[in-house]
C-alpha cells in the first residue's frame, strides 16, 4: 500500500503534510501573477494577517488527511481514520481551528453596539451558499450519472434530498439516489457547515446580547467558565458528541475574541514568549490522537490565541501566496473531495489505483494539490468573490 508509510511513521506524515501545503503555497505563488488574484489579495488585506493566513494552512490540512482516507476508500471500501495521529489531526484540529476563527471573528463583529441583522446575514450567505449550491448539484448530477441517469428514488424523495443537501445538511445528509455513501464524493466535508450555520443563527445573538450585558473581562472569564465545563464533562462521562466537541471550540475562539478586548491579556498574546510556547506545545499535539481529548483542545486554543496575537510563523502566514491562499480556503475545502473522488475513481475503475506504489502516489498527490489550488482560484473569482462583492454593495446602500 502506497499510504502504508504515511500511516506508520509521524515524522512521514508530518513531511507529507508539509511537503503538500509548499506545493499549494508555490502555486498559489505562480498564480498571484495573474492581475486579478493580485488585486484581490490586496484588496483583502485585513486586521487579521496572520489568521487569514491560517485559513490557507487549515484548508490543505483537510485535504491531506483526506488524500489518505480516499485512497483508503477505493482500494479498501472503508472510510476511516488512519491511526496515525498526525494525519488524524490534520482533519480534526484544522476544523476544530476553523471553528475558533470563526467564533473569533464573530465575537468582535457581535460586540458592535447595534448590528444590520439582515446585512450580516446576507453577507454570510453571499460568503458560503454560492459555491457550496454548486457543489451540491454536481454531487447529485455524479449520483444521477452513476444510474445511468435513472432514479432511483421517486422525484419528490429525489428533491427532499436535494433541499436537505443545500440547507447545509442542518436537517440529515441522506444517500442520494440510492448511492450508498454519497457524502464520499465530496469527503463529507459539508457536516461542519451545519455546526456553522447554528452557530451564525444562535451564537451571535447571544453573544450580542452578553456583549450588552458584560464587560469583556467578565465575559472572557464566562467564555473559560463554559469552556471548562464542556472538556470537565467530556471527560467525567466520556462524552464524545460531537456537538459538545465543536461547542469547546468555538468558545475558544470566543474567549480568545475577548481576551483581545482587554489590553493586557492582548499584550501577552501579542508577545513572543507566547509564541514560542504556543509552537512547542504545538510540536506535542500528535501525543495525544484525538482532537477532543482535553489536552489537545487546550493546545489548539494556545496555538490559536498566538496566530490571533499575531504569531506568523516567521512570516510565512503574512505571505502573499499564504494569504491568497486563505482566500480561497472555503473553496479548497469544498473541492477537494470532489478532486480526490474522480481522480482516484478513474484510477480505479481502470484497475491501476490498487497497484499504484509510493513514489506513484507521492507524485499524484503533488499534482492534485496543485490542482486543487488552481480549482480554488477559479472557483473564489467566478462564483465567490462576485457574490460577496454583491452583498457588500448591499450593505453599503
Amino acid at each position: 500500500m502506497p499510504t502504508a508509510a504515511l500511516d506508520a511513521s509521524p515524522a512521514h506524515a508530518a513531511a507529507y503534510a508539509v511537503g503538500l501545503y509548499l506545493i499549494a503555497w508555490a502555486t498559489a505563488a505562480l498564480l498571484l501573477r495573474r492581475a486579478a488574484i493580485a488585486r484581490a489579495v490586496e484588496s483583502a488585506v485585513g486586521r487579521h494577517a496572520s489568521i487569514d493566513g491560517l485559513r490557507g494552512v487549515l484548508a490543505t490540512a483537510v485535504f491531506v488527511c483526506h488524500s489518505v482516507a480516499a485512497h483508503g476508500w477505493f482500494v479498501r471500501g472503508r472510510w476511516q481514520w488512519s491511526g496515525n495521529a498526525v494525519l488524524d489531526h490534520c482533519g480534526q484540529t484544522a476544523v476544530a481551528m476553523f471553528f475558533m476563527i470563526t467564533g473569533f471573528l464573530f465575537t468582535q463583529k457581535a460586540g458592535a453596539a447595534s448590528i444590520d441583522w439582515l446585512a450580516l446575514y446576507r453577507s454570510r450567505a453571499a460568503r458560503l451558499w454560492p459555491l457550496y449550491a454548486l457543489v451540491v448539484c454536481v454531487v447529485f448530477a455524479l449520483a444521477l450519472a452513476h444510474t445511468g441517469f435513472t432514479p432511483r428514488e421517486p422525484l419528490p424523495v429525489l428533491l427532499r434530498q436535494f433541499l436537505q443537501w443545500l440547507a447545509f445538511v442542518c436537517f440529515g445528509r441522506p444517500d442520494v439516489n440510492g448511492i450508498a455513501l454519497t457524502w464520499t464524493m465530496i469527503a463529507g466535508v459539508n457536516w461542519s457547515l451545519k455546526y456553522e450555520v447554528i452557530f451564525y443563527v444562535f451564537g451571535v445573538p447571544a453573544l450580542h446580547l452578553c456583549a450588552r450585558l458584560m464587560s469583556a473581562r467578565t465575559a472572557l472569564a464566562v467564555a473559560l467558565a463554559l469552556l471548562a465545563a464542556v472538556l470537565a464533562w467530556r471527560v467525567h462521562v466520556q462524552d464524545t458528541a460531537d456537538y459538545k466537541l465543536w461547542t469547546a471550540h468555538f468558545l475558544g475562539g470566543v474567549a480568545v475574541a475577548y481576551a483581545m478586548a482587554w489590553p493586557a491579556a492582548r499584550a501577552l498574546l501579542a508577545g513572543r514568549p507566547l509564541h514560542w510556547i504556543a509552537a512547542l506545545a504545538f510540536a506535542l499535539l500528535p501525543l495525544w490522537p484525538h482532537a477532543w481529548d482535553w489536552p489537545a483542545v487546550l493546545i489548539t486554543l494556545l496555538a490559536f490565541a498566538a496566530v490571533a496575537g499575531g504569531a506568523s510563523a516567521c512570516g510565512l502566514l503574512h505571505s502573499r501566496p499564504a494569504r491568497w491562499l486563505g482566500e480561497a480556503s472555503y473553496g479548497v475545502y469544498l473541492l477537494h473531495g470532489l478532486l480526490l473522488w474522480t481522480v482516484f475513481g478513474a484510477l480505479h475503475a481502470c484497475g491501476r489505483l490498487p497497484g499504484l506504489g509510493t513514489p506513484a502516489f507521492l507524485l499524484l498527490a503533488v499534482g492534485l494539490s496543485a490542482t486543487l489550488v488552481v480549482l480554488a482560484s477559479v472557483s473564489h473569482l467566478v462564483v465567490e468573490r462576485p457574490a460577496i462583492l454583491w452583498a457588500r454593495r448591499r450593505a453599503a446602500r
